[in-house]
Formats: structure tokens, C-alpha cells, sequence
């Protein structure tokens, strides 16, 4: 899809886009950049309600993220915004990555190295769960609907990570 198709849907003029936009990549990547955002916001959200331990609660709500803006999600972590870290995407990406680390140290005094392994391995089970659901990779387990499946599995996962910290 071009700018001017996304224009000719907005209804605004074909000219609208190009005085915010250089081009179609520059569009998607500060939606994508967006998007990261909102997730930051939810997570910040599940934070605040979490009682105990936030990690499970962060976890939960950036699955939760992921299905309920399926078509945004992956635009976040599409080739479409493949972007360096310096840009607008790798920048709100590590905002949204800073609630894993900070929920992790929260546990207690660990050094940054380790943190930082930890906060990328609960990034990569949230991920990759997201992205099975979102597939529907996952094989339906029998009076087990996919938002307690989603806490099951990453309660066990937080269990595990931190019984290794």
C-alpha cells in the first residue's frame, strides 16, 4: 500500500502524508514506534494493579497486547520497521524492555549482566508465546481457554526464572 492509498483512505489529500512522512517506511516505523509505546503504557498498567511479584502480571498483559492488536504487533517486530537502535523504534522498544528489567531487579539486588539475560529471556517467553497464540500454533487444551493458559504458562515460566536468580 502506498502513501497515497493510506491518504485516499484517511480522506485527506494525496499530498497529506508527505508533509509528515518521506515515505511509506517512515510511516509504518512511527507506528510501529507507537505501538511500542501503548505496550509500555499497558505494562505500566499491569504494574500498578500487580499484587506481589509485577513479572507475571507484565507478562500476561504483553500477550494480551499482542491479541488484541494483532496486525500492530507484528508491524512492531516486522522487517516492514527494521530500524537501528538509535531510531524511534529502537527506542521506544527498550522503553517497553525497561519494565521486563526493571520488574526483574525488583526481586532483588542482582548485577546488570544478569538482569539484563534475565529480562531478554522473559522478553523471548512473552514473544514467542504471543506469536504461537497469535498462529494459533498452540493445540487447544481441553476447559482451558487461552487467557488462563497464558497465566498458567507464564506463572510457571516466573517460577523457574526466578528460583535461578
Amino acid at each position: 500500500m502506498s502513501l497515497r492509498e493510506i491518504a485516499r483512505r484517511a480522506g485527506v489529500s494525496p499530498a497529506a502524508p508527505y508533509r509528515h512522512f518521506a515515505g511509506l517506511g517512515e510511516l509504518l516505523a512511527a507506528v510501529a514506534a507507537d505501538g511500542f509505546g501503548k505496550l509500555a503504557a499497558d505494562l505500566d498498567d499491569a504494574w500498578s494493579k500487580a499484587v506481589g511479584d509485577p513479572l507475571p502480571a507484565l507478562g500476561r498483559a504483553y500477550v494480551r497486547f499482542a491479541r488484541a492488536n494483532p496486525r500492530l504487533y507484528r508491524l512492531m517486530f516486522g522487517a516492514a520497521t527494521d530500524a537501528g537502535p538509535d531510531s524511534p523504534i529502537g527506542l521506544a522498544g527498550r522503553e517497553a524492555f525497561a519494565r521486563l528489567k526493571a520488574a526483574i531487579a525488583e526481586g532483588g539486588a542482582l548485577e546488570e549482566n544478569t538482569a539484563r539475560i534475565a529480562a531478554v529471556s522473559a522478553w523471548a517467553h512473552v514473544h514467542g508465546l504471543a506469536m504461537l497464540l497469535l498462529d494459533r500454533q498452540i493445540p487447544r487444551i481441553d476447559a482451558v481457554d487461552e487467557e488462563a493458559l497464558v497465566a498458567a504458562v507464564t506463572d510457571q515460566f516466573v517460577r523457574g526464572l526466578r528460583a535461578r536468580l
